[in-house]
């Protein structure tokens, strides 16, 4: 990789905002080995850490280390592609690493690797935790389900030497959050020292293994747009003290669901999902009319139901919210999107709201497919009114989500039925989507279905 002369200079004059400083003395504490970087957005936690990933990488020759989020295409998205980058030319313009961009590998000259990855990639990722590291890094740990976070830090195993052999690589974790509720599995671990297998305190020995450290957008004005803080002054009072302070929040009295519900009720791991079978799928869209810059979202989540076993008088069964593929996109993408879920997932019906779009919402979806079952409802009543039967569901423990679906789970926790903030806070449309596929699921039967071309 080329560098120019002008960057090798930029390189030369860069410098850590005042907050990445005493961040990297908390990442290099002598006792912690789990830190967790917190704070508000585009405040610099994911550049530091990659960064510190980078000279560990150079200082321990043919050392190991592993940057994962829940997704591989986020990972080569955000991770690989923009903060790697980034890094380097800012950081290390003049080293000359080799790049593997299809297995998304950064290697030294000294030997040492970088991995990106994601936790959902099968075999492939089994392949990844399956093997020895000196550093793992969890960006956006929030997203990610405890049980496989835990499991993958099993594998901070590698023992490397500096190259004279006088130092030996202390293995660690690293994470980033932006702040969520305080009934998070990640509050527990990191700042309240709670062991969440065991449901009990930490003792001393291992809490002094967690450390945290908060950075916020205010510490990063250098390497942000003149406007980017008043931007984000403009959201909902949750999504600042989220995305701007970098605070933890309770959960609010007012919203439809609980986290805690979710949590106790959710698949943990990838491997568990794929043991699931499902007696009915069905994809729920809550349509965007409009398009454009300013189009609202169009809500595509996929639900999978599962009878009550024999005998079982009490349930209606179990109800799996499987997959997230809203769009902001024009009526021939989304109406693409709900085809491609459907395929993909085996679905059983497309279930979508009529309200805005009348019968448009049907003639977008038979624009990519004329055989797919089609049920058009109407939203006679509030949104609240409408989700009660789902909520109802949460709470008894009958509604799982399948591994992480964090913009959903966010409309979920966060949306508030309050009239008077219905201008203050954007549509659920994601959650829509997601309560029209499982009352479908509830009762909802094919009887008013149309196949278009068949009957």
């Amino acid at each position: 990789m080329v560098r120019s002369k002008a960057q090798v200079e930029a390189a030369a004059n860069f410098k850590l905002n005042p907050k990445q400083l005493p961040a990297l003395q908390v990442m290099t504490d002598k006792v912690a080995r789990h830190i967790l970087l917190l704070g508000g957005a585009r405040s610099g936690k994911t550049f530091i850490i990659v960064r510190a990933m980078i000279l560990r990488a150079l200082v321990y020759p043919g050392s190991r280390h592993l940057s994962l989020r829940l997704h591989r295409t986020t990972a080569e998205k955000y991770l690989w592609k923009q903060t790697l980058m980034d890094v380097i030319e800012l950081c290390f313009p003049t080293v000359a690493f080799v790049l593997n961009n299809s297995r998304l590998v950064l290697t030294c000259p000294n030997g040492s690797t970088y991995w990106f990855g994601g936790l959902d990639e099968g075999e492939k990722g089994e392949g990844l935790l399956g093997s020895d590291w000196n550093t793992i890094h969890y960006d956006e740990i929030s997203e990610m389900p405890i049980p496989m976070v835990l499991q993958s830090r099993t594998r901070l195993s590698l023992k490397k030497y500096s190259t004279d052999r006088t130092r030996l690589c202390v293995n660690r974790s690293f994470a980033t959050i932006n702040p969520t509720f305080k009934t998070s599995p990640v509050y527990k671990m990191y700042i309240q020292k709670f062991d969440t297998e065991r449901c009990l305190p930490m003792p001393e020995s291992t809490a002094k293994l967690y450390a945290s450290f908060k950075i916020n957008p205010k510490d990063n004005l250098d390497n942000l747009a003149d406007d980017y803080l008043a931007e984000l002054a403009t959201h909902s009072d949750a999504s600042q003290r989220r995305f701007l302070f970098g605070e933890w929040s309770d959960e609010s009295k007012d919203a439809l669901f609980r986290l805690s519900n979710l949590n106790k009720a959710r698949v943990p791991t990838f491997q568990e999902a794929k043991l699931l079978q499902y007696d009915k799928v069905v994809i729920g869209v809550d349509p965007a009319v409009s398009t454009g810059g300013d189009a609202d979202l169009t809500g595509i989540v996929v639900v999978g139901w599962q009878r009550p076993k024999r005998g079982d008088t009490r349930s209606s069964g179990d109800y799996y919210i499987i997959a997230d593929r809203s769009i902001n996109g024009t009526p021939d993408e989304w109406a693409q999107a709900v085809y491609d879920a459907y395929i993909e997932f085996r679905a059983d019906m497309i279930v979508g709201e009529r309200n805005n779009g009348g019968d448009l919402v049907e003639k977008n979806i038979r624009s990519v497919t004329r055989t797919a079952p089609f049920h058009g409802v109407w939203a006679s009543r509030g949104k609240h009114i409408r989700a009660e039967p789902v909520v109802a569901l949460s709470e008894k423990g009958d509604l799982h989500i399948v591994v992480s679906l964090p913009e959903l789970e966010t409309e979920m926790t966060t949306w508030n039925p309050d009239p008077e903030l219905k201008d203050k806070q954007e549509s659920p449309d994601r959650m829509d989507a997601m309560v029209w596929a499982v009352i479908e699921c509830m009762g909802g039967g094919y009887k008013e279905a149309k196949i278009l071309g068949c009957c």
